[in-house]
């Protein structure tokens, strides 16, 4: 892939480079997943067979090694989208888990944001209010969450702190809300279908089987979503990196300067 002209990119633009880049750097992306997911999902599996019903935990260990796989998945596409950089696999983790930190702090404060909004729609149900609870609660969650979803990569490629993080990506995304939801929402559909449909289709032939368990049903049918995932969450991540890009190309001309900064480096040899 050669290094890019920078321009502002339709939503149909943008969601065919996503999948270019993907399809490019197949190996790479499925293995920063893997090395990290496979382990942990293992973990899960064990946890679910000997405890029953052990979800806290095993949201938990799945969340944080999702967690080190999107940095390190930022940062390995974003160097070859702008540079064509040959990543591997040792130095997109060293880069990205630098920000591990960085990212949980987000993830509470933006946890945190929701607390008050939980509260009240929580108010609203317990006084019968339900529909309206529900009603509320999609649009807010669909607006804080596409106003702060470009929070990783600010953290990665700008080195901004948590609180930082959420006040660049708010500022990144104002003015182009639906543009950024619409591009997410798409994506993240694609996701869905990639990660769940297996797992469905898995678990109606084992409802299908009286020789199997319930237990490790639900077992083999949650690997087969996780495993899944690790197919689908690399275009998440390059349709996220892609969107960052391209509103700073639209907000701040950052296309002129990439320009520049190749241009100086070329005059340096």
């Amino acid at each position: 892939m050669e290094t890019p002209t920078l321009k502002p990119l339709s939503i149909a633009e943008l969601l065919d480079k996503a999948f270019q880049l993907y399809r490019s750097h197949t190996i790479l992306m499925l293995s920063i997943f893997a090395v990290v997911l496979i382990p942990a999902f293992i973990l899960s599996a064990a946890s679910t067979y000997f405890f029953n019903d052990s979800r806290i935990v095993d949201s938990l260990i799945v969340g944080l090694s999702s967690i080190f796989a999107e940095l390190a998945a930022v940062y390995a596409l974003s160097r070859i989208y702008l540079y064509n950089e040959q990543i591997t696999l040792k130095k997109a983790f060293q880069a990205g888990s630098r920000f591990f930190g960085s990212r949980i702090g987000a993830n509470i404060l933006m946890g945190l944001a929701f607390v008050p909004i939980g509260a009240f729609l929580v108010m609203a149900s317990l006084t019968g209010s339900y529909i309206i609870a529900v009603l509320l609660f999609i649009p807010l969650m669909a607006f804080f969450s596409t106003r702060w979803s470009l929070s990783t990569p600010a953290i990665v490629l700008e080195g901004k702190d948590a609180s930082k993080s959420l006040g660049r990506s708010w500022s990144l995304t104002s003015d182009y809300f639906w543009r950024v939801f619409g591009t997410s929402f798409a994506a993240g559909i694609l996701s869905t279908l990639l990660s769940t449909l297996p797992s469905l289709f898995v678990g109606f032939l084992l409802q299908q089987s009286s020789g199997v368990s319930a237990q490790i049903s639900l077992i083999i049918t949650n690997m087969i979503e996780q495993i899944a995932s690790i197919f689908a969450s690399p275009m998440v991540i390059a349709v996220n990196v892609l969107i960052y890009y391209d509103l700073r190309v639209r907000k701040e001309a950052f296309d002129l300067e990439l320009m520049a900064q190749q241009q100086q480096q070329l005059e340096t040899v």
